[in-house]
């Protein structure tokens, strides 16, 4: 479970820090020309840099006043990710609220690194402010390890590595359980949910031998046959 924890951190750990430059149009990996002239219009295209790793095009989206700080994070958080492999998906934006000059909104996005098997959902709140008929970011929140959620699979097996049908799974996590019941292939899935720090799995004539989680892999369970 540590070695989630350390690749999301070095996918987002960066960005906490909220802040800076300028942009009234902006460019994304090739040089398309995106021009922001709604909040959703520039959280949309913040996403997609983000994607990118586009660490120009992601301080452009801020305001002016903040250009060297956050020009400097987005830096370093870029160099930081270069051999990451990764990719965001299932894009959700809201507009909480919205007046002439400013608005709060948020977007919830699916992130996933090539090295782990689970999708983690993320939130991020902005603030935006209209400078000039430009919608650009003046703050970014909840962007960090609390707000992640992930899709968790699970193979439940035998001590000979064959899979185990219908057997209860209940995953104990910070938000609560939940339970879910094994198919055929001794898989069951589990979607948006904190990492688990306990699982319990039971079916009549098994009992449970051990539960653990590799990089790359889904949980795994092991039960025997009971005495």
């Amino acid at each position: 479970m540590s070695e989630i924890k350390k690749w999301i951190y070095i996918l987002i750990g960066v960005l906490v820090v909220a802040g800076a430059a300028v942009g009234v149009i902006v460019t994304i990996g090739c040089g398309e020309e995106v021009a922001t002239t709604s909040p959703r219009s520039t959280v949309e295209t913040w996403v997609r840099a983000l994607t990118a790793k586009d660490s120009e095009t992601l301080a452009s989206l801020h305001i002016p006043e903040q250009r060297d700080v956050q020009g400097a994070a987005y830096a370093g958080w870029s160099s930081g990710v270069e051999a990451v492999e990764f990719s965001t998906s299932n894009l959700n934006v809201e507009i909480i609220s919205q007046t002439e000059d400013k608005a709060e909104v948020t977007a919830e996005y699916d992130i996933q690194a090539r090295l782990i098997r689970n999708k983690f959902l993320n939130k991020v709140k902005f603030s935006l402010e209209n400078r000039n008929g430009e919608w650009l970011i003046s703050g970014l929140y909840g962007f960090g390890i609390e707000g992640l959620r992930q899709s968790i699979e699970l193979l439940v097996c035998n001590m000979e590595n064959n899979p185990i049908g219908g057997v209860e799974v209940v995953i104990y996590t910070a938000a609560g359980m939940k339970t879910g019941v094994t198919d055929d292939e001794g898989m069951v899935i589990f979607e948006y949910v904190p990492m688990p720090h306990n699982i319990r799995a039971t079916k009549e004539g098994y009992e449970l031998v051990y539960w653990g989680f590799a990089a790359g892999e889904p949980y795994k369970v092991e039960l025997r046959p009971a005495p």
